[in-house]
Order: structure tokens, then sequence, then C-alpha cells
């Protein structure tokens, strides 16, 4: 079973996101959700997922600082980004730390499953 945190500033869209899809008939298993950047670094540091999906704007780290920190320390989680703004250089970044997917919101669950079946298969 793959592990995947879940992390954004908004408590709705965290729950959204956990309870909206039946991750574990992808092979994804949610082991922890944060609501700013400091604790969702903390909670990779401690708890290595293969995926993290994560708001872009959150209090104290942006998720696209907590993805370029994983990267510079060796992560090879996947990293699945979520944006409310379209903005080019926070696009360009994140294909600079190689993330696996961008998604703007209001989040479309279809996009997120063609994103999820993507990612899976490609690590299976």
């Amino acid at each position: 079973m793959l592990r995947m945190i879940v992390a954004d500033d908004d408590r709705l869209t965290v729950e959204t996101l956990c309870e909206a899809i039946d991750w574990a008939s992808y092979g994804i298993s949610v082991i922890a959700t944060a609501m700013d950047g400091e604790q969702t670094l903390k909670l990779c540091r401690e708890h290595t997922p293969d995926i993290l999906f994560t708001d872009i704007k959150m209090p104290g780290l942006t998720g696209l600082e907590v993805a370029t920190t994983l990267r510079e320390e060796g992560s090879a989680a996947k990293i699945i980004l979520i944006s409310g703004v379209q903005d080019f250089q926070y696009a360009r970044t994140a294909l600079e730390v190689r993330v696996e997917g961008y998604i703007l919101k209001p989040i479309q669950l279809e996009e997120i499953l063609k994103v999820i079946r993507k990612l899976v298969s490609g690590i299976e």
C-alpha cells in the first residue's frame, strides 16, 4: 500500500480530499494530514510518504518550499500540488522540483483521479 500525506491550510479541502476518494482502491493509504508547511515537512521527514498531496500556499512554508526541501534532502516522494492561483512562476518552480501533478482549485474530482491513476501506474 502506498502511503500519502495530505496538506492544505483549509480543513474542508483536507477532509474532502481524504473522504471523497476511495484511496484504498488505488492502493493508497492516507497516513497523515497537515494544515501548514512546517507540519507538512515534519510529517514527511517522520513518515517518508510515497505521495505528498499539498497546497502551494500555506502558512509558514509554502507547498513549493516543502517540495524543494524534500528534493534537496533526496526524498523520492511523488508530489502533487494544488493551487488556487494561476501563476506561471508557481508552475515553473513546480516543474523544477519535478512534481507529478499540478491541480488548480476549485478541485475537480476527475482531474485528481487522472493524476492519481497516472502516478500509481508509474510507480507500479
